[in-house]
């Protein structure tokens, strides 16, 4: 009985098969005819996809890969010429301190300040971030301070050879270059406060040249008297008259040094301006 029901499915599946076959037949017949003309359309369209591809290497080669090359040869150059630039820039920068060193030893102030400013402009505007030069900025502000100091000190030396030299002397103004020196870069460093000291010293030389004038007046009146000579000699209106005719000569003569100071240090000042 099992085998009648086994050899009964099988024959049901058979005919399912061949119902299946039957019903596909047309169309698996069409695939296989289809199969060499497939074949024969994949065959061509391989052969160009390969041209394709050969192609597309050898136009790679030929002029995308030798223009991409030049345009990074052309990139790298400019890469290296901006870098030797820097490097040229960094070694000016590093000279700056001999440099500066070389024009206070020959009291060009000027040209002092402008190096320093021209430095600090260079060092934040094209070395900013470089390690190496982060210690340089402090020290040119502290070098511009020293500078301050120099040129006041100097001019207050300046002042006092000035105003206390001899008032018959034939210069109208002594060392005309070395003031202009230290008034342009006074004036640079917005340090007005020379003036004060010009007019302070011109006070005191004015005062030394009344009081030698006195001095010599009353030894002259001195050596007249005649005896001990135990009270201090006074003058009497002619020798007030001389000492007033000898201070105003004095007195004149210092005013015309200052105003020929006075003119020195207003061209100066017009230079600067303009």
């Amino acid at each position: 009985l099992l085998q009648e029901q086994l050899s009964y499915y099988l024959d049901i599946v058979e005919v399912q098969i061949a119902k299946q076959v039957s019903l596909k037949s047309s169309a698996f017949f069409h695939a296989m005819t289809s199969h060499d003309t497939i074949m024969e359309q994949m065959g061509v369209a391989l052969n160009k996809v390969s041209m394709l591809r050969n192609g597309i290497q050898t136009t790679d080669n030929n002029l995308a890969k030798n223009s991409f090359r030049l345009l990074g040869l052309t990139t790298s150059r400019a890469n290296h010429s901006k870098l030797l630039d820097k490097l040229k820039l960094i070694s000016t920068v590093l000279q700056t301190q001999p440099t500066l060193q070389l024009l206070l030893s020959s009291s060009d102030y000027v040209a002092a300040l402008e190096l320093i400013t021209g430095t600090q402009e260079v060092l934040a505007r094209e070395l900013a971030g470089i390690t190496s030069l982060r210690h340089l900025p402090s020290q040119l502000k502290e070098m511009t301070r020293l500078i301050d100091k120099m040129l006041g000190t100097e001019f207050e030396r300046y002042a006092a050879a000035d105003l206390h030299r001899p008032l018959n002397s034939s210069e109208s103004v002594l060392e005309p270059e070395r003031l202009t020196s230290l008034v342009a870069g006074l004036l640079r460093q917005s340090n007005l406060q020379f003036l004060e000291v010009y007019k302070k010293e011109a006070v005191v030389s004015a005062q030394t040249i009344l009081k030698q004038l006195v001095i010599d007046r009353l030894t002259e009146c001195e050596t007249c008297l005649t005896g001990q000579g135990e009270a201090l000699p006074s003058l009497d209106f002619e020798q007030r008259l001389k000492l007033l005719v000898s201070a105003c000569e004095a007195l004149g003569k210092l005013i015309q040094r200052v105003k020929s100071v006075h003119d020195v240090i207003l061209q100066t000042c017009n230079a600067d301006a303009g």
